[in-house]
Formats: structure tokens, sequence, C-alpha cells
């Protein structure tokens, strides 16, 4: 006879939930690079001009209202200002999500204007 292949159905399952874990990984992983990519004072939190840019890139439809509500849920108590784990801790705990490809063209594009932006305050226009 024919030769033929036997998957139980459990397998699948695991394969399908072991795949959209990893893709929620690969997703945190590249929300925690647009949040280094995002802090322009490079001093490691996201102030909240900061945070509303990198929001609005994520999810266009957000109100500025709910911005205000996201950051105050992330913000640091004593300085007002958002650290990486509390960001990465706000995008679990709030299921803020993106597709993976367009995380990925978003922090290209970002390096990209970041280093063109480093190559235009150089005095020889080179890096």
């Amino acid at each position: 006879g024919a030769a033929s292949m036997c998957c139980r159905e459990s397998l699948a399952l695991w394969a399908g939930l072991w795949a959209m874990a990893l893709e929620r990984f690969r997703e945190v992983e590249l929300m925690s690079a647009l949040f280094q990519l995002f802090d322009t004072s490079h001093d490691g939190w996201l102030q909240f001009g900061e945070f509303v840019e990198l929001i609005t890139e994520l999810a266009p439809d957000v109100s500025e209202a709910d911005c205000v509500a996201l950051f105050m849920h992330g913000a640091e108590e004593s300085s007002g200002d958002m650290t990486m784990e509390n960001f990465v801790n706000l995008v679990i705990r709030v299921g803020l999500c993106s597709d993976v490809d367009r995380l990925e063209q978003l922090v290209s594009v970002r390096r990209a204007e970041i280093k063109g932006i480093g190559q235009a305050d150089s005095p020889s226009g080179l890096s």
C-alpha cells in the first residue's frame, strides 16, 4: 500500500502553540528594540513625547487619551518616565501587539533614519 504519515492532533496543537509563543517572543523583542530606537534622549527612559511617538507608530489608531492612560499604567511614579522593563511589562500586561513583519520594518526604517541623522550631524557627513 501507499505510505502514509500519521500525526496525532495533540502534537499539531502543541506545535501551533509553540509557534505562537515564539512569534510573541519575537514581537516583544522587536518592541524592546523600538523602545531603544525611540529613546531619542538616550537616557534609557521614555519620556511622554517619546512614548506617544512610539505608540503612534505601533498602533496609529490609538487616541491621545489612550496614550496617556497607557503611559500612566507603565510610568515610574517617582520620575514620570518609563523604563524598558516597565514598557515590556506594559506590552505584555495590556496585550499590545503588532504584526512581526511590520515591527521588523519599523526597526529597519528607524535605524536608517537615525543613521541618516548621525551622518547629517557629523562635520564631514561621514560617520
